[in-house]
């Protein structure tokens, strides 16, 4: 069973074989068992270049040959270590950049590292390390751009905060609560994050998960020191049972396809946040999650070979079965770094609505994607849509582009494989 990977979501018992040609960091085709093509483009990167060509990114955890780490994961670009006890630390490398990170709380009485199948907060299982207390279990898992962490409440904790050490080769940090904290080089350019937890509890029976979580940071010498803080609702409240979970990310920045969300209640700009929000929420007022394509970019194709088209996402929490949601293709162009309630784009025409497959939403866009692949000018595809809803009083939580574990991607269905391919290295941004 292959554990922490990015496809998951994905079935493939009608695929024969993947077709090497078609490989990116970010695209993958298969050949199906009915001799038709299904072609994925995702927003992020879910392979890694090896010597012979690209494969998928494989976080499943194995015994680290490094002094002192009793992890890491198996087979990425971006490797990850996991200490054999919590008092040495985690550690993230991508290229020349780093990020090590240690708990600054009181770890006495957790056991050493073990290894495990971990079911994490959104019902999948993941290749992780525990390290175990009788008040609270820590988890530690591979992402596919770090290492994200599971905190389990087992009982009310006597302190209101959770603490984490930093070491960080950037020389400044953005952090305006607004879902992440960035750490940026001399340049300016995004080096890694920390990712804003979401909180799980149970509340009459039923999961609840909860966006309010807060993260506050200060530099302490060479080191950085966030302390991450739950709302005190969840710590007091008599309805909410026990164990809550939360699940602060470390991570580094991965190039990936632009997209933000706009709240009517927040004028902060949320470009890098790993959630959307989309519906009516009590603290961020309504939500409308937008997204660009990349399709121009990688290939040409024959419209007319085009069997099906969806667009597919993961939703984190839902209000009701199928959610009401809706795509919409917007007005006019946006920007993902400066996208606000104020200045978004309206939207123009809907594309379809919500359907829920295999624990993912899917869009059906068979006529907005062949329309993208018409315009070699590459407006439509920039342009992108939006997702949201009319229902009123409630909220959906979905994985945006910047989610390490669940990345929304196109699956194109061809009768014939595309004209012509260019497997880039890289996904240029338009802001």
């Amino acid at each position: 069973m292959l554990l922490s990977n990015p496809i998951s979501g994905i079935d493939q018992t009608n695929h024969k074989r993947k077709l090497s040609y078609y490989d990116s960091p970010y695209t993958i085709c298969y050949e199906n068992n009915d001799n038709t093509y299904s072609m994925y483009i995702f927003a992020s990167p879910i392979q890694y270049k090896t010597s012979s060509g690209y494969s998928i990114i494989n976080n499943t955890l194995i015994a680290s040959k490094r002094e002192n780490f009793a992890f890491e994961n198996k087979a990425n670009h971006v490797k990850t270590y996991f200490p054999k006890k919590l008092s040495g630390p985690f550690r993230v490398e991508k290229d020349a950049d780093t990020l090590s990170f240690w708990p600054d709380f009181d770890i006495s009485g957790f056991s050493k590292a073990e290894q495990i199948v971990f079911t994490n907060m959104y019902g999948d299982d993941v290749s992780a390390a525990l390290y175990s207390r009788n008040d609270i279990d820590l988890i530690f898992y591979p992402t596919k751009a770090g290492i994200k962490s599971e905190v389990v409440l087992k009982e009310k904790p006597k302190n209101n905060g959770f603490a984490f050490s930093i070491c960080s080769g950037a020389s400044t940090f953005d952090n305006d609560q607004n879902g992440y904290i960035v750490f940026k080089k001399e340049g300016g350019q995004n080096e890694s994050l920390i990712y804003q937890p979401l909180v799980q509890s149970i509340v009459d029976g039923k999961r609840q998960l909860d966006v309010t979580a807060r993260m506050n940071m200060e530099r302490r010498e060479e080191d950085y020191h966030v302390n991450i803080k739950i709302s005190e609702e969840f710590i007091d409240s008599a309805d909410i049972g026990y164990p809550i979970k939360f699940d602060p990310s470390f991570e580094m920045y991965l190039q990936k396809i632009p997209d933000s969300t706009a709240y009517s209640k927040c004028n902060i700009n949320n470009y890098l946040c790993h959630y959307a929000v989309i519906g009516e929420h009590s603290v961020l007022g309504d939500g409308w999650y937008y997204t660009r394509l990349r399709l121009n970019y990688f290939m040409r194709v024959n419209i007319k070979n085009i069997k099906s088209a969806v667009y597919v996402i993961k939703p984190l929490w839902r209000n009701k079965d199928v959610p009401d949601l809706q795509a919409y293709e917007p007005i006019e162009q946006w920007s993902s770094t400066g996208l606000l309630w104020e200045n978004k784009s309206k939207p123009r025409k809907q594309i379809s609505k919500a359907e829920l497959q295999n624990k993912y939403l899917e869009f059906k866009a068979n006529l907005f994607i062949s329309e993208c692949f018409c315009d070699l000018n590459w407006q439509k595809e920039s342009i992108g849509f939006l997702i949201k809803t009319d229902q009123k009083d409630t909220f959906n939580i979905l994985a945006t582009a910047d989610n390490s574990l669940y990345t929304p991607y196109i699956k194109i269905n061809l009768d014939m494989l595309p004209m012509y391919f260019d497997p880039r290295q890289n996904v240029n941004e338009t802001h």
